[in-house]
């Protein structure tokens, strides 16, 4: 009688993924030796840099011999001295796993002196991480960090910022000018920065970009400027707004359309004057070659 053990490794990997999540991964992994070496190289280590546990989790990744394609650490709000002893495990975890791909750093409360202290002043200690190619920031970083990581990740493709009120002119400048092979950035722009010409000219000049994605906090606070988007390189492009939806005026519109090397575009919690009601129309009869167009839906009435 047959058994799921008959299956060829490519259709048990196929399953195995459609599990998601790492808790299941690891359930997984323990079935036997066959299956542990399949699921192995999904694996994602996620650790909470909490006040008790962080020796403990030393000692656990010490003493195993599993290899991880993902490593996400979570800083929580803490006290001084656990603080100190968090830090130093990230950064030793960062150490061991210099294989990774995929590296995810949370900072879950906007405690600016301590954060500005592991990016100010440890982030000298973090190794180089050749092998990363994705990286995702949440929360408040540091005026610095973006330059350092840049030197210690030089072959980052992928980079998401999600929220952080340092990310300004001078940050995205630095980015595109040490990143220039980035094809897919996305960026979450906090309510207290606007960004000006400067800093989409540096976008301009990633060659590479397949992917970008803007969200505003705050888009009020941003004058737009569909010149920006007029000459963006990538192909997809999604631009949101995080709250109430607002009004995009049909000129700005008119110059997301013009640019001829869009070939995927959303817009969320946005509102396009005048066309909105037949925008689907008028967006196939000037962008035959659009391969894919979405605009949420919003309710006009909050709009008069």
């Amino acid at each position: 009688m047959a058994t799921i053990n008959d299956l060829p490794n490519e259709l048990l990997l196929l399953i195995f993924r459609l599990l998601g999540e790492t808790a299941n991964a690891q359930a997984v992994s323990s079935v036997c030796r066959r299956w542990d070496q399949l699921i192995v190289p999904t694996l994602r280590l996620r650790i909470g840099l909490y006040d008790d546990g962080d020796r403990g989790v030393r000692d656990i990744l010490c003493r195993s011999s599993r290899q991880y394609e993902a490593v996400a650490l979570d800083f929580p709000e803490s006290s001084c001295e656990t603080t100190d002893i968090g830090d130093r495990t990230g950064l030793w975890i960062l150490a061991r796993f210099m294989h990774v791909t995929d590296v995810e750093l949370r900072f879950y409360k906007y405690d600016l002196k301590r954060i500005k202290l592991f990016f100010g002043g440890r982030i000298d200690d973090v190794p180089q991480l050749p092998a990363v190619r994705y990286l995702f920031l949440y929360g408040l970083t540091g005026d610095r960090i973006y330059s350092r990581f840049v030197q210690r990740a030089p072959n980052l493709t992928k980079l998401t910022v999600d929220q952080d009120a340092f990310l300004d002119d001078d940050a995205i400048v630095c980015i595109c000018n040490g990143l220039p092979q980035l094809a897919d950035l996305h960026l979450k722009i906090h309510s207290a920065v606007e960004l000006t010409e400067t800093a989409f000219g540096a976008i301009h000049l990633l060659t590479q970009l397949q992917r970008f994605h803007i969200s505003f906090e705050n888009i009020s606070r941003q004058v737009w400027l569909g010149e920006w988007f007029k000459r963006l390189p990538a192909p997809t492009v999604s631009i949101e707004n995080m709250f109430l939806p607002v009004v995009m005026p049909l000129a700005e519109f008119e110059l997301l359309l013009a640019n001829l090397r869009t070939r995927v575009l959303t817009l969320r919690k946005i509102f396009v004057a005048v066309w909105h009601r037949t925008i689907r129309q008028e967006v196939a009869r000037v962008r035959p070659d659009l391969q894919f167009f979405y605009l949420e839906p919003v309710d006009t009435t909050l709009f008069g």
